[in-house]
This record gives structure tokens, sequence and C-alpha cells, in this order.
């Protein structure tokens, strides 16, 4: 009999026992997401955690209460992707119609029948694609029709091709036709989350890994030799035209290959078609390596001049060339070795090197620039030749 009446004094103990170390467990945890990530991290104790404080590109990424995650992220994905999607087309292979009277499949264009995508650039008419059969013999696009997101079908009655980065500019008959706007190079960081909008509403969700990963060390002020890197790669049956940031604007453009094509890259090829109606790239004729690549191989000591921390070096390329004969370039007497740091007073940094200073201006433009050369700063008006 004691010791039931032992075992039943002992039981109680052992519960209260229990209950405050579990008690004193939550505490703790309380206390260290308190006084240590608070701190670190500016979590609040209590109540939600708004990511896009912290994150613009997150924006409605919310977590609230300590262990109930609520992710709106899908939210805003599925909003940013119907806002973009009106500006998509679909590319298709022109029908004839047939007979209205009774029900026939061929008076449609299937999902199934798209050949190609299309981002609309201008509400009246100029879409871009990297579709390269619109063009695979002279008159090949008049077999080819547009479809907007509303259901409507546009005859193509024009291609423009752009040398320098293989996308094909195709012009209908359209007025007010919904457009995005251009992301500022500024805008495009490391890091930012990206989408992939497809014309039948598929979507790819990555992000931006590097937005200027160079193809080859040594660049040509005449080709672009950079492109976005995503987190993902681009699966050629979910992919769209292009990829856009989460408030919609557009990135980048999507080659042939998948490769993301920065949208700077086309900006100057889009007014020189309002311009002139075609499109006019600029030539200065000279290789390069950016000089954020380069080390100095003499120490501090050694070394009489140092490099500058941005700018662009004229060097050899792999067949010894680095000056065009003939070109804008040697005609300013640039040679290998010499630095330049500012075309017309913009400068010469990774967010806009040289190929993209240069591309910014028309053929036939006068421009500053400025450079070095063995230290000394020196300057050369020169006339942008035209690309052939």
């Amino acid at each position: 009999m004691e010791k039931d009446d032992k075992r039943k004094s002992f039981l109680p103990i052992l519960l209260i026992s229990v209950f405050f170390a579990l008690l004193a467990g939550i505490v703790g945890e309380l206390l260290a997401r308190s006084y240590l990530i608070n701190s670190a991290f500016n979590i609040p104790l209590l109540g939600e955690i708004n990511v896009s404080d912290t994150n613009p590109d997150m924006s409605n990424f919310v977590i609230r209460e300590a262990k109930k995650v609520v992710v709106e992220q899908n939210d805003k994905t599925a909003e940013t992707a119907n806002a973009v999607s009106g500006s998509l087309v679909g590319i298709y292979k022109k029908k004839t119609p047939g007979t209205i009277k009774n029900f026939d499949l061929s008076n449609y264009y299937t999902s199934k029948e798209v050949l190609g995508q299309g981002l609309i650039i201008t509400s009246d008419g100029w879409i871009i694609t990297n579709s390269s059969f619109i063009l695979e013999k002279p008159d090949s696009y008049k077999n080819y029709v547009v479809v907007t997101k509303d259901k409507k079908n546009y005859q193509i009655d024009k291609v423009i091709t752009d040398k320098l980065t293989k996308f094909y500019f195709i012009h209908i008959s359209a007025k007010d036709l919904p457009v995005r706007k251009f992301a500022e190079p500024k805008d495009i960081k490391n890091g930012q989350t990206i989408l992939s909008v497809s014309q039948d509403s598929s979507i790819i969700f990555t992000s931006l890994v590097n937005g200027k990963k160079y193809n080859d060390l040594i660049s040509f002020t005449d080709k672009f030799n950079d492109n976005l890197i995503l987190s993902d790669n681009l699966s050629k049956e979910w992919r769209g035209p292009a990829v856009f940031n989460m408030g919609g604007d557009i990135v980048g453009l999507v080659n042939e290959d998948g490769k993301v094509e920065s949208i700077r890259h086309l900006n100057n090829a889009i007014s020189s078609i309002f311009k002139n109606k075609e499109i006019k790239r600029s030539s200065l004729g000279l290789y390069y390596i950016q000089v954020e690549k380069l080390n100095e191989v003499r120490t501090v000591k050694d070394a009489k001049q140092g490099l500058p921390t941005k700018g662009a070096m004229v060097a050899k390329n792999p067949e010894g060339i680095a000056v065009i004969k003939g070109s804008p370039a040697e005609a300013a007497g640039l040679k290998e070795g010499d630095v330049i740091t500012l075309v017309e007073n913009n400068e010469v940094d990774q967010i806009t090197n040289l190929t993209d200073a240069i591309q910014e201006y028309a053929p036939g433009t006068k421009v500053n620039i400025t450079y070095l050369r063995q230290g000394e700063e020196k300057e050369a008006e020169l006339v942008l030749g035209e690309l052939k």
C-alpha cells in the first residue's frame, strides 16, 4: 500500500516537471527569436514577416507567425504573367478558310499548330521574334500569320533582320496593341526573380544569376559578347519569346538557342526602324578586354602605373588583330594597350561595356572617346562606321 501511495504522489510531480520543461523550451525559442533573429535580420517577435520590405523583387512574399508560412508569391506570379501575356503572339502557317456551312477544324488555328512566338514592341504592329523560318526564302513571311491573345490574326507584311543579334522584326497592320516597358539596365540585377511566359500561358519561374556573362574573354565592338544567365534552363517546350521581371518589364529576349539576350542590345535597332525603316548598326572596329577582368602581375612597388578600375583595354583577338584596318578606330589612332574609359563622357564599365556604348549611337555619328595610353589621358573624335 505504501509503495502504491508513493507512486501516486510521484506521478503529479513528474507531469508538472515535464510541463515546465516544455514551457522553458517555448520561452527559450521566443527569447532567441526576439534577441538574436530580430537584431540580425530585422524579424519581429510576433506578427507577420514581410520579405518585400528588404527585397522589392519579392513583393507580396509574406511570412505570418513564427511557424506558419503563407507564400503569396504565386498570386504575384500569376498577376504578372497575365499582364504580360497580352504582348505575346503566336506565329502560324497561313491557312485558306474552308466551308463555313459545316464545322471544319481547318478553319481554326489550334495550339498544336503554333510554329513560333513573338513579342509586341510597338502599339502599331512591330513584333520581335527569333523564328528564322519566316525568312527561309525572301518572301517566305507571306506564308505566315500572327495571332494575338484576343484571337485576332494578321498577315505579316514586312520583315527586317537585325544582323547583330539575329532577331527578326516583323510587322502587321494593327493599332493599339498592348506593349510592355523595357527594364532599365541599372534595374537588371543578379538574384532578381525572372519569369518566362509563353504565348500559351506556360510559365517558367527562375532568377537572374548573372546580368552580364561574357561568352569570350576578348570582346568586339561590332558584336555583342554577353548574355543574361538564369538559374534554370529555359525548356524549349515551355519557354516564351522574352523574360520579364516581377513588375512585368522586359528584361531580355530568348534566342533560338535558348540564350537570353539583354533587351538593351535591341534598343538601337528599334530606334533605327523608326527613323530609317531599316536597321543600321554602328561599327568602331576594335577588339578589347574589360579591365575589370585583369589584374597586374607586377607588384604595387614595381608597377609604374597601375591599371584603372574600369574601362576597355584594346587587345588582340586569337587571330592577332586588335584594330581592324580602315576602321574608325584605326583612323582615330587607337592601338593595342590603350584603355578606353569614356564614350561621350559616359563611363565604360561592367554595366555599360564598350560595345554597349558604341551601339547606342547610329552610324555616321561623331563621338568623343577618352582613353589612357601608358597612364596619360588622351581624347579622340571619330565618326562611327556602318556595320555591313
